[in-house]
Parts: C-alpha cells; structure tokens; sequence
C-alpha cells in the first residue's frame, strides 16, 4: 500500500488495528501524520490522538490504552515513532503487540514509522507480516506533482499537471 491508498482509507474510515509506515521518504511520513490529525476532529485530538515515543519494554503498557474506548467516542489512532527505528524492542514487545493484534481493539488504530527499518530484527519481521505495510518510498515525477496539486489545491492554488511535476 502507498501513502496515497492510506490516505484514502482514512477519509473512507475503513481503517485496519495497525499499520506499518516504513521507508526513508520523511515528507511522505509527515503528509500521513497531517492525515490522520485531519481525521480527528480538533475538539476530539487531545482524547483520541496520541503522539508517542516508543520505549523499549512499555509497549504493553501503551497498547493497554488502545484497548479502552475513546472517551469522547470514535476512533483512537496511536502513532509509534522512534529515531532508532525499533531497533531496542525486546521480545516483550513483540509478544505485547502479537496479543494485541490476535484481539484487536475495534476503537483503535495503531501505526507504527520507521525510515530505514532492520528487517532482520524480529519486531520489524512482525510488523511486516501482522500491519498492513504502507511503503514511504521517494515518490516518481508524476506521483509528486500529484501530491502537489493536492497541496496547492487545499490551499486555493490551481495549476496543471506539467506545471506541478515541473
């Protein structure tokens, strides 16, 4: 999956129990945590949105909040980020977030980033095979003037396809 499909999702509200943004595009990474800010509403954010630096060995302890149901009702959505990239997750970790996706909760969606992930580690083989994987690769001429438009669009900006690609 793209960021683009991702973002679709989003606006649909079929949305999966995790997610796996993984690649070295930052600009792509930034433009779907935008998204799913946009997909809480303001007045909802400080309840429903929660912003956290992974620590190893406390993923147990952040996924037991996922379980409760948002208190101003909807969607709760959990972004992981961690500059390391996952590289510290212990075993715990991985068994914390394996129970938890084998009874997800239904009021939570949990995403995971990282940019240059070690896919030998096994917290990153999880996520790879449990979330639904969306890749965060640079983006080809066409597809980035189709982000731009997108951008210059919300803005009031109109301009063409050969102008945005350019």
């Amino acid at each position: 999956m793209g960021p683009e499909e991702f973002i679709a999702a989003l606006r649909k509200g079929g949305l999966a129990a995790a997610y796996f943004h993984r690649g070295s595009d930052r600009f792509l990474h930034q433009e779907c945590r935008e998204a799913v800010r946009a997909a809480v509403p303001e007045e909802s954010r400080a309840w429903c949105l929660a912003e956290i630096e992974f620590e190893p060995g406390q993923l147990e302890r952040e996924l037991q909040a996922a379980r409760q149901m948002p208190m101003l009702g909807g969607r709760s959505f959990f972004l992981f980020s961690d500059p390391d990239d996952f590289k510290h997750a212990k075993d715990e970790d991985t068994e914390a977030l394996r129970l938890y996706l084998d009874a997800p909760s239904p009021f939570a969606t949990l995403i995971f980033s990282a940019a240059e992930p070690d896919r030998r580690r096994r917290f990153m083989q999880f996520l790879e095979k449990k979330a639904t994987v969306v890749d965060m690769q640079p983006l080809s001429v066409r597809q980035a003037g189709a982000w731009a438009r997108e951008v210059l669009r919300r803005a009031g900006v109109e301009v063409d396809a050969e102008l945005a690609e350019e």
